[in-house]
């Protein structure tokens, strides 16, 4: 079932039209645009093993369903949760299907954060000019993708799509079936391994 993400933007809508149409260019810049994306989903749920291959299941089955698209969600959030429940799928003949929202309030609190996920101490001392030039490092970026992969399944998954993707917390809650208070305890869990990392990689230096 599509959920419901605003509504559809012009140039969004003029996309639907030639997809529906069956327009190549339109499906080969679509397809481009959005793989990485969805390799990405599927790997926070399933694994990286499976990851590119539910991306392709995904692709299959979203090509399927576009002639009955309506656009009651934007496109992005109806791949992302067609991806979603793919990976969900593949996890369960794995063997290796965990419950997503299976979570403790325990630790939901720290001084880190404050309450809306933003950085409440000023501890990290940056060895660049802005956090983002230090991001674009490729040692920090790989120290990064390494906490990232040895994150549990839950907090990858939530982290991948509100941090790394940009969608609003209210469209992950729907897509992997969470409440918003376990939301925000993995979202606050996988920020703080994150945030750890950053500041082991800073007192390396």
């Amino acid at each position: 079932m599509e959920k419901i993400a605003g509504p559809a933007t012009t140039s969004e809508t003029r996309l639907l039209k030639q997809l529906q149409a069956g327009d190549s260019a339109a499906i080969e810049q679509w397809v481009r645009e959005h793989h990485l994306m969805l390799v990405r989903v599927a790997a926070a749920i399933v694994g990286d093993r499976y990851a590119e291959e539910v991306a392709q299941d995904a692709w299959i089955s979203a090509m399927a369903a576009l002639a009955n698209f309506e656009g009651r969600s934007t496109l992005k959030t109806w791949l992302v949760q067609i991806t979603a429940n793919a990976a969900r799928s593949r996890a369960r003949r794995e063997n290796r299907y965990v419950a997503l929202d299976v979570v403790d309030d325990q630790d939901s609190q720290s001084p880190i954060f404050d309450k809306r996920g933003h950085w409440q101490l000023d501890r990290i001392q940056w060895h660049a000019e802005t956090p983002e030039d230090l991001l674009n490092a490729q040692e920090m970026a790989e120290q990064l993708q390494q906490a990232l992969d040895t994150l549990p399944d839950n907090q990858r998954a939530v982290i991948t799509l509100i941090d790394i993707e940009g969608m609003d917390k209210t469209e992950v809650c729907n897509i992997l079936t969470l409440s918003a208070s376990n939301l925000r305890v993995l979202l606050h869990r996988a920020r703080s391994r994150l945030y750890q990392a950053i500041n082991d990689y800073q007192e390396s230096l």
